[in-house]
C-alpha cells in the first residue's frame, strides 16, 4: 500500500507544480522511483488516481461518519474541508476537460459512495448538488 500511497502524493504534487493534470506516468513513475510495469499494477492510467483520490476524500469521511453516526451536515464539513486543503490540486484537476473529467469522476464516485455507505439517495443527490453549486462559483 505504501506504494500506491506514494503514487498518490507524487501525482499531487507533480499536478500542482507543474499546473496540469495530464501528467506522463513516466514522470510520475520517476518520482516514485518505479516502473511503469509497477504503476500498472495499481493505477490504470493517472484519471484512475484522479477517482482513488476523490474516493479517499469524500468515501473514508462518509463511512467514518455512518460508523461514528455524526450528522450527515458534519460529515459533508468534513469533505470539503478536505477540498480546501487540496484545493491548488482540484482546481487543476477540475478544468481539465477531456474524456474522463474530474466532473465525471465525481459523479461516478458520489453514486458508488452512496450506494456503499447506506446514504439515503436524497442526501446523496444534496451533497452532490452542494459540491457542483460550490464549484462553480
Amino acid at each position: 500500500m505504501e506504494t500506491k500511497n506514494k503514487i498518490i502524493e507524487e501525482y499531487k504534487k507533480l499536478v500542482v507544480s507543474e499546473k496540469k493534470a495530464n501528467v506522463p506516468i513516466s514522470e510520475i513513475c520517476e518520482k516514485v522511483g518505479i516502473s511503469r510495469k509497477t504503476f500498472y499494477n495499481y493505477f490504470r492510467d493517472r484519471w484512475d488516481i484522479v477517482e482513488q483520490i476523490i474516493l479517499d476524500d469524500i468515501e473514508k469521511p462518509i463511512v467514518q461518519g455512518n460508523a461514528e453516526k455524526l450528522p450527515y451536515h458534519d460529515t459533508t464539513y468534513i469533505i470539503f474541508e478536505k477540498f480546501l486543503f487540496e484545493k491548488s490540486f482540484y482546481k487543476i484537476v477540475i478544468t481539465e476537460n477531456c474524456q474522463n473529467s474530474l466532473f465525471e469522476s465525481l459523479i461516478e464516485c458520489f453514486a458508488k459512495i452512496i450506494s456503499k455507505s447506506g446514504v439515503s439517495a436524497l442526501n446523496g443527490m444534496s451533497f452532490t448538488a452542494t459540491f457542483v453549486s460550490a464549484n462553480n462559483t
